[in-house]
């Protein structure tokens, strides 16, 4: 079903002339709209929800501050910027030191943090006139540039649109990569759901080469 619905996918769809009858062929869904054959009703197809960054899984997780190991630190002005009272929410619970009060330029200006230090440990440094920046020892520490959406994100295989306002089969791009047009790169493990029980080719149709490791 999930692959009938890959192949649909390329169907001559448009956004703005979306009948019930193309979106229950799109979507499998049968109340999608109301049932006289022509409302639109794309919008019926779900936000893919999530991340934007798709190696993120919680909200938490991605919208937690994030490392930044080069560059020059974020202006206070800047969105991503986290103050000091953020800095030190970010390190509750662990060592916060203030720094840069009477001047301070050789750590990057803002919230950083100290790969050096053997427990967690925060700092904040308040001299802005200094040349420090974010380096891989010294990471500054910025609010996340990504974007958390849909209260309930779709399951993998389910068809959603995702942050661009395309319509994707969610998951599929972490499973395969199309952009080579001669053969289809798998980013994932293929494992059956049974033992002993599916084929890889048959009499008619073989596999002409199998290169494995050992």
């Amino acid at each position: 079903m999930r692959v009938l619905l890959l192949l649909l996918l390329f169907l001559p769809v448009h956004a703005n002339n979306v009948t019930c009858a193309e979106m229950r062929t799109i979507y499998m869904q049968s109340n999608c709209c109301a049932n006289n054959g022509n409302a639109e009703c794309l919008q019926a197809i779900p936000d893919c929800g999530g991340c934007t960054d798709n190696s993120k899984a919680t909200e938490t997780e991605c919208l937690s501050p994030e490392d930044v190991t080069s560059g020059a630190p974020l202006a206070s002005t800047n969105v991503n910027y986290l103050t000091k009272s953020e800095c030190m929410q970010f390190f509750s619970g662990s060592p916060f030191t203030v720094t840069g009060i009477n001047g301070n330029s050789v750590d990057p200006h803002g919230c950083f943090r100290k790969t050096s230090d053997t427990q967690r440990k925060g700092y904040f440094n308040e001299d802005t006139g200094g040349s420090g920046v974010c380096i891989a020892n010294k990471p500054c520490i910025q609010k996340s540039a990504n974007a958390w959406s849909g209260s309930t994100p779709v399951e993998a295989g389910e068809v959603c649109v995702d942050a661009n306002n395309k319509i994707v089969v969610k998951g599929l791009s972490d499973a395969f990569d199309f952009s080579n047009a001669n053969h289809i790169k798998l980013k994932k493990s293929i494992i059956p759901d049974a033992n002993n029980a599916y084929d890889f080719g048959n009499a008619e149709y073989k596999i002409r080469d199998i290169y494995e490791a050992d």
